[in-house]
């Protein structure tokens, strides 16, 4: 523990063990929905089921559906970072219209990622309704990787 400055902080946690409680049986991270805000905007709802204590922030991740690589640089996925351990919901914008979008969740812990939650699909509105456009993606995308 330190002291210099009057108070006791905790040591940094040992980054091996918190992979393993950020990669241990299943995705921590839990994803709930994803909802057409706008044309341009989504909010990104999520929970998260376990080992909040190791966890400093969120990696919410997005592609155009259907877009499996880009050009060999990855998954094709941009990742947006949320700072914070209690954050449940992001706004992502700058999205195209009328656009179906591949949407995941994983956390992070300094250097140490998390398991993506599952990967939920949503559409971009493309009049003035709000509208919802869920539709989970069952671990296919995984596995036509492998």
């Amino acid at each position: 523990m330190d002291l210099s400055d009057g108070r006791a902080t905790s040591p940094p946690l040992d980054l091996i063990y918190v992979r393993n409680k950020l990669y241990g049986s299943g995705p921590v991270v839990q994803l709930l929905s994803v909802v057409a805000e706008s044309s341009t905007t989504v909010k990104v709802t999520w929970n998260v089921r376990r080992n909040r204590r190791y966890i400093e922030g969120f990696h919410v991740r997005w592609r155009p559906a259907g877009r499996r690589e880009n050009s060999g640089k990855g998954d094709g996925f941009v990742d947006v970072t949320v700072d914070g351990a209690d954050a449940t919901d992001f706004n992502l914008g700058g999205l195209r219209p009328h656009t179906a979008y591949e949407i995941n969740v994983r956390p992070w812990y300094r250097s140490v990622v998390g398991l993506e939650s599952k990967t939920l699909l949503v559409r971009t509105r493309e009049d003035g309704k709000r509208t919802i456009f869920i539709c989970e993606i069952v671990h296919k995308l995984q596995e036509e990787k492998v």
